[in-house]
């Protein structure tokens, strides 16, 4: 499911469909628009500290992918996991400080 996504909104950004540029349509959707162009970036920055986080500790990406890209609950993961809700939410909470640092850099 993160590829699917990860591709979708490299396509998006990609040259041929305007490298980036923010299309001006002749109607009032200009906001709809740059959002859609804003969040498109966002998901790839969010993929690259994804594999920051991938080669720190690979545990941890895998709860974000269950987390973020698959909409897992905490409750969800911890079965499949077989951990403790508890250790669920401590392993989220230090993914997404490491994935915070990272993208404010």
């Amino acid at each position: 499911m993160r590829n699917i996504i990860i591709d979708f909104a490299r396509e998006h950004l990609a040259q041929r469909r305007g490298g980036g540029r923010v299309a001006v349509p002749l109607d009032t959707a200009v906001a709809s628009e740059l959002s859609a162009q804003d969040s498109h970036a966002s998901v790839i920055a969010i993929n690259d500290a994804l594999q920051a986080l991938e080669t720190v500790d690979p545990e941890l990406a895998q709860l974000v992918e269950m987390r973020y890209f698959a909409g897992y609950s905490e409750e969800e993961i911890a079965d499949l996991t077989g951990s403790s809700q508890r250790t669920v939410r401590r392993q989220w909470q230090k993914a997404r400080a490491f994935l915070l640092a990272t993208l404010q850099k």
